[in-house]
């Protein structure tokens, strides 16, 4: 299992008492998928206050880094996020992230938080839009920038991998905000935008049972660490996993499963293999002919090129080689391949091996 590094994002302006309250009284719910399967983790807060020099993405706390050997976890939890109401009104989250995660607190007030090899989860719990770089009379808006910016520079720091970037939030819901009988909440645009581009799960700060929207991403958190990307594009259906050589059954509930979102299989919560198993994971590469691009994915022709030649040994996963005509791709002779439909216009060959 490799590490994995929380970095909990909470809104200490003046509206966000009972929601601190809801996020600290539910962590169990949470850290007990870590704790479970015994994973080596960080847990750090910051604030969205940026303008109070003691905050601005330092974390919070002490001990600021909480860890598996941490005792007594959950009662500093509830002292490192238990944040108060009486930060800036102008709740700059995204800015936060940016501050904690690069110079010079990340060396300096921050260091010893990220490691070069966890796994990278940003948690936003806030009942407001983000201001980063607003006017401090509207939430950011034209000024603001980019997601891209903030999305890049948390894929950047874990080398461009999504499958090891998540960013889970708690806020206000998209479109419209929401309404409960302790939230009043914003919608939280930026952050569900920045979820998307990072796959990560969107929920609402106006639920009443944290409980179980902490459930829910612990447990994501735990199939993120836990999964196995492959290397190559498998076809799904021929994938066959034997743990210390005992095959394991195909079952979300109680054995492995495909996960597109790591690209890979991944385990129940108590089908994950134990430390030092051997895993074996076996599939048939999803080859259609074009070259090898990074990553796992070998992307498909956008369509059938009209050229007669076949392509060129080499260019495709197995080394093999693909004759083209207008209608379909065709594997050359001695191939075994499987047809797939392309659009409305062509075929594509998939040969499969093990």
């Amino acid at each position: 299992n490799p590490p994995v590094d929380v970095l909990f994002v909470v809104d200490n302006s003046g509206s966000m008492a009972q929601e601190q309250v809801k996020l600290t009284e539910n962590f169990q719910s949470f850290i007990t998928h870590f704790t479970s399967l015994g994973l080596d983790f960080h847990i750090g807060v910051i604030t969205t206050d940026v303008e109070n020099p003691a905050e601005s993405g330092i974390l919070q706390g002490s001990p600021k880094i909480l860890t598996a050997t941490t005792p007594e976890i959950d009662r500093y939890f509830l002292e490192n996020a238990s944040t108060g109401t009486d930060g800036s009104g102008s709740e700059s989250g995204l800015e936060a992230i940016r501050l904690a995660l690069s110079e010079p607190n990340l060396s300096g007030a921050n260091a010893g938080f990220l490691r070069p090899n966890a796994i990278l989860a940003v948690f936003v719990v806030s009942d407001e839009e983000d201001w980063s770089d607003g006017d401090n009379n509207e939430p950011a808006v034209g000024d603001a920038p980019p997601i891209s910016l903030y999305a890049d520079l948390l894929l950047a720091l874990k080398g461009g991998d999504p499958s090891k970037v998540t960013f889970p939030v708690i806020v206000g819901d998209v479109p419209t905000g929401c309404t409960s009988p302790d939230a009043d909440a914003e919608p939280g645009v930026r952050y569900h935008d920045l979820a998307t581009a990072l796959n990560g799960s969107k929920s609402s700060i106006c639920s009443q049972d944290f409980a179980a929207v902490l459930d829910t991403i612990g447990s994501d958190l735990a199939v993120l660490v836990t999964a196995f990307p492959l290397e190559y594009t498998p076809d799904p259906v021929t994938i066959t996993v034997d743990v210390d050589g005992i095959p394991m059954v195909r079952d979300q509930e109680t054995g492995w499963y495909w996960d597109a979102l790591v690209g890979g299989v991944a385990f129940a919560p108590l089908a994950v293999p134990a430390a030092c198993s051997v895993i074996e994971i076996h599939y048939a590469v999803a080859d259609y002919g074009g070259p090898i691009e990074t990553g796992n994915a070998e992307a498909p022709p956008e369509q059938c090129p009209m050229i007669a030649p076949p392509m060129q040994a080499g260019n495709s996963l197995d080394g093999g080689y693909f004759a083209c005509t207008v209608g379909a791709f065709e594997a050359s002779p001695g191939a075994a391949a499987t047809f797939f439909a392309l659009a409305s216009l062509a075929l594509v060959a998939v040969r499969r091996r093990r």
